[in-house]
């Protein structure tokens, strides 16, 4: 089968724990920051738990999916409990599975989020992960986001070897420990979503103006740009022109999943139509509406919601 796009990484088991009773409170020591403080013996109500599947693939599929692209889930899974119990989630939410690889040397990365007045804190465990067998399709795009320990060969083989249009997402493993292999594909990124603090690790910089920091990024040869700055909005620069839409404001109940619900809406525009800046109002409209609810893809909006909204929004040229 011919995909219009497959998406490459890690699917995650997210249990979401939410505190209603904890202060936030500023930070001392990180300007800017927030801390909570949980107190060691003590016993922490808990007002709600749920468990979901997430991960930035799982959560890219699934927005794309939502939006009618024909979308393949790439991804390596293990012979475990969890293992199956997500594939058959994956089955049961309509998902493509075909390029899901089961591996005893692989399992089921889980989160635990802890909800606080709707942030969050993520304590994560990564399984490890066999990408040698992955099973690639035909597309016109590769989606490529957070991928474990042992996925360099993989990542080199895709950027050496792939005619597609290649979408870069780094995760949080490549960021802190192979700042030189993401060096090495952003020259063979067609479209790369990142947020602020990202970007200014990338090109090492502590630059605020976020116009130096997307043209900071061009100069390593990246084309087009889609750049998340939390409450404060998204970008989108194409070399000539970049465009700035703030946030939504919606009721907000947890923020999980709100960069992959943009990255999702953006692309799914975009595939479709080139037009940036459409692209960017459903990046935005998504990147809002999954707030609504608890999970990082339950409160995404339908296309005849993002449709209505849109009328609605105009970006601003910068």
């Amino acid at each position: 089968m011919y995909y219009q796009c497959a998406v490459i990484g890690d699917i995650t088991l997210d249990r979401f724990l939410l505190l209603s009773n904890l202060d936030i409170l500023e930070s001392d020591i990180n300007p800017g920051n927030f801390v909570v403080n949980l107190e060691i013996g003590h016993k922490i109500p808990v007002s709600e738990m749920h468990e979901y599947i997430g991960g930035n693939a799982y959560n890219v599929t699934y927005g794309l999916s939502l939006l009618g692209i024909n979308t393949a889930l790439v991804s390596s899974v293990g012979s475990d409990d969890i293992s199956q119990y997500v594939l058959e989630a994956l089955r049961e939410a309509n998902l493509n599975t075909e390029h899901l690889v089961s591996s005893p040397k692989s399992g089921i990365n889980q989160s635990t989020i802890l909800s606080i007045n709707g942030e969050r804190i993520v304590l994560s465990h990564h399984k490890d992960k066999d990408y040698t067998n992955l099973s690639l399709p035909e597309t016109e795009w590769t989606y490529i986001t957070s991928l474990s320990k042992g996925s360099e060969d993989l990542l080199r083989q895709l950027i050496n070897n792939t005619t597609n249009k290649l979408v870069f997402n780094p995760g949080s493993y490549l960021l802190k420990n192979n700042l030189d292999l993401i060096h090495q594909i952003l020259p063979k990124t067609e479209l790369l979503f990142v947020n602020k603090e990202e970007t200014q690790y990338i090109i090492n910089s502590t630059e605020e103006y976020i116009p130096n920091l997307i043209k900071g990024l061009h100069n390593m040869g990246v084309n087009l740009i889609g750049l998340t700055d939390g409450n404060n909005g998204a970008y989108v620069s194409d070399k000539n022109t970049i465009l700035y839409l703030p946030a939504r404001v919606v009721e907000k109940r947890e923020t999980t999943g709100a960069g992959d619900a943009f990255a999702a809406g953006f692309l799914a525009n975009f595939i479709q139509s080139q037009d940036i800046s459409e692209a960017l109002k459903w990046g935005i409209i998504q990147s809002s509406s999954v707030l609504r609810e608890i999970g990082s893809v339950n409160g995404l909006a339908t296309m005849d919601e993002i449709i209505e909204i849109s009328k609605t929004l105009e970006p601003q040229s910068i």
